[in-house]
Parts: C-alpha cells; sequence; structure tokens
C-alpha cells in the first residue's frame, strides 16, 4: 500500500510521535511510506529515509508544490494530520483525487478557551472536509462523537489508537539516574509532567499544587518538559510561588522514557486533550498518574485503580491526589503495575498499525 502522511508541523508533541511510529511500523512491514512536513523534529527523526520525505511548509502559497509531491507519488491513500495540514492537504488533493484522503483530528474541535472565531470557523472547515474526504481518523470516543455531530454524519468517523513502542518505553530497563543531573536527593519524590508548555496544557494548576506540597513536604519536587509560549509566564510563576528550587523546567528532551524512569508518579493538567500519548507513556513505564478529566483520559483511566481522574483548572484537586501517592508507596506500586498492564495489552504498535490498516483496507475496498 503506498501511504503519504501530510502534517503542518514537525515540533516534538503527541501527533508527531505517533506519526514517527506508525511511519517507521508501516515502512518495515514492506509498505512504501512517504512524508510531506516542514522542517523540524518529526523530519529530524526520520532523517535516515531522505529518499521518503518531502520537506515542505504547508500554506495557501505551497499547494500546488503538494500537488507536485502527490502527482510523483500517486499514493493509494493520503493521511493529513493537524487541522491546517488536513485544509492544505486536501487542497493539494482534491484536484486528481489519488485514491482515499483521511483526515486525522487529534484534540476536540471546540475546546475551553477558544478563540471566537476559530469557535466559528473551525466546524465550517471540517464540514468543507467532510465534502470529499473517506473519512476522519480520531483519538477518542468522546473526539468521535463530537466530529460526528459537527460534519453530520456525511462520511464515517472511524477511531483509532495510538500505540506505544515498549523497546523505548520498558519499565524493566535500566536508565540513567539523572537526580545529579537536576541537583534533587535520593529521597526526592519526583512528579513529571511532559507537553508542550501552552495555555491549554494546565502546568499553572499542576505548579500550585506543587507550591502547596512543597509547603507540607520537604522532598517534593516538579520536572516539566517541554518548550512553548507559556514558558516565561510559568517561570514567573515557579518565582513568585518560592519553589524556584522544587520546580524544574527541562525543556525539549529525546530521553523521555529516562525521565519517566526517573519519576515517582506523573500528572497531565490538561484543560483538552484527545488520546494524550504523554499519558499513555507514563502508563506505560508504571507510573501512578493523575489527569484532568479531558478528551480520552477516561478510556485510559477508566477506575481508580488504574490512576487519578480529576477535574481540570484544580490544584486543590491534582494536589489531594499527589498527597495520596505521596503517603502510600503500596499504592503508587499497585497502581502504576494495573496502569503498565493496561498499556500494554491494548495500546501495542502492533495493534495500533493493524487498527490503521484495517480502516484503511475497508475503505479501499468500499466498506468503511
Amino acid at each position: 500500500m503506498k501511504i503519504v502522511f501530510i502534517i503542518s508541523n514537525s515540533m516534538q508533541g503527541g501527533a508527531q510521535k505517533h506519526l514517527r511510529d506508525m511511519f517507521r511500523t508501516l515502512l518495515g512491514l514492506g509498505h512504501d511510506i512517504y512524508l510531506i512536513a516542514p522542517r523540524g523534529w518529526l523530519v529530524d527523526e526520520l532523517k535516515d529515509t531522505p529518499d521518503r520525505l518531502f520537506i515542505t511548509g504547508l500554506s495557501c502559497f505551497t499547494t500546488g508544490r503538494v500537488r507536485n509531491m502527490l502527482d510523483e507519488i500517486q499514493p493509494d491513500i493520503v493521511n493529513t494530520f493537524i487541522l491546517s495540514g488536513g485544509i492544505y492537504g486536501y487542497l493539494a488533493w482534491k484536484k486528481k483525487k489519488y485514491g482515499h484522503i483521511f483526515i486525522t483530528v487529534n484534540n476536540p474541535i471546540i475546546y475551553d478557551g477558544i478563540k471566537p472565531i476559530n469557535r466559528f470557523l473551525y466546524p465550517r472547515f471540517y464540514r468543507w472536509l467532510a465534502r470529499g474526504c473517506s473519512g476522519f481518523l480520531v483519538k477518542s470516543d468522546k473526539v468521535r462523537d463530537e466530529v460526528r455531530q459537527v460534519i453530520r454524519n456525511r462520511v464515517p468517523t472511524m477511531s483509532v489508537i495510538n500505540g506505544i513502542d515498549f523497546t523505548i518505553f520498558d519499565r524493566k530497563q535500566t536508565y540513567p539516574d539523572l537526580r545529579y543531573e537536576w541537583n534533587i536527593p535520593r529521597d526526592g519524590f519526583i512528579v513529571s509532567s511532559v507537553g508542550a508548555l501552552e495555555v491549554r496544557k494546565g502546568h499553572c494548576y499542576l505548579i500550585e499544587a506543587i507550591a502547596r506540597l512543597a509547603a507540607e513536604h520537604q522532598n517534593i519536587y516538579c520536572c516539566l518538559v517541554g518548550s512553548g509560549s507559556e514558558e516565561a509566564n510559568l517561570r514567573a510563576n515557579v518565582a513568585r510561588l518560592g519553589v524556584g528550587d522544587r520546580v524544574l523546567l527541562l525543556g525539549n528532551r529525546a530521553d523521555i522514557n529516562a525521565v519517566l524512569s526517573n519519576s515517582d508518579a506523573f500528572v497531565l493538567p490538561s484543560l483538552h486533550e484527545g488520546l494524550p500519548n504523554a499519558l499513555l507513556e507514563a502508563m506505560a513505564m508504571g507510573l501512578p498518574c493523575v489527569a484532568t478529566d479531558v478528551g480520552g483520559v477516561r478510556e485510559l483511566l477508566p477506575d481508580a485503580g488504574l490512576g487519578s481522574v480529576v477535574p481540570p483548572r484544580s490544584a486543590e484537586a491534582i494536589y489531594r491526589e499527589l498527597n495520596r501517592y505521596l503517603a502510600d508507596p503500596e499504592l503508587r506500586r499497585s497502581t502504576g503495575e494495573r496502569a503498565c498492564e493496561k498499556i500494554k495489552a491494548e495500546y501495542s504498535l502492533k495493534a495500533a498499525t493493524e487498527n490503521l490498516l484495517s480502516v484503511y483496507r475497508q475503505c479501499m475496498a468500499g466498506d468503511p
């Protein structure tokens, strides 16, 4: 099968990690895989396959270039990621309509804090895409239901899963001890969080919870991995709360597995999500997790034995759940083990790849 992935942003994020893993896995299975994307982390990750990378930004000015790339490849499947990737990818595809085009929707269309103009435009963009695409691929039941409502069921909306590479996220493997690098004592209790430093990720509520915990516990620390437009505000918040020695902003890192291995708990404080890849990775590494009740979080944490689900925008709830884990090592161990077992059973790369190929094949056979 000849497949082209199109994405409009190559920064390190959940969508890009999923695309990278699917690219490598499908290529390993003998499929003919190509990527159209701007320069960035994703392209760097796949640089060992340069003849399969078509590097370009996506905008109204590059649509003709993308169309020429599709003419050269003549794919059976085009799969776009991120709304702008869907819009410009669809514009390039629709003239000659090679094979089928699928639009992947990772996150909710309408979300808390969305700008009024985007609240007006986004549903209209998706209804326009529904006129010609073969289907929408979504990562959670909540997003699936929203997409179906927005596009008025004009085309199929199908669930696909993210997969975890357990050769990378292997809790039994030995990883470097990072506590010396971070200047954290041996008995320090480390809470980690991985994600872009943007308002939608809710880091300010985690920092507030850590400040409360730090006033009560001498050994609590927090490591934030990622970069983004909120970094300066978050650093100012850390300074205002007097926890500069307890909250570390580590920037982007390639060793997420090692960061998680050195952690005692994980928090996903997001205001909106699809199916959060960072939470999947933390669960795969056997960490007890606290996550806000957004997107597909309850699909990953359906009961308290797998992790804690808290309301978004609640530093109090994050504080309360972290306090429980801090006080009970056996609870941390049992929760982390159950979480790891769930991810291994349901979210392997093999399962994710088979899921995606099944969707493609059904549509190619005319039975979506």
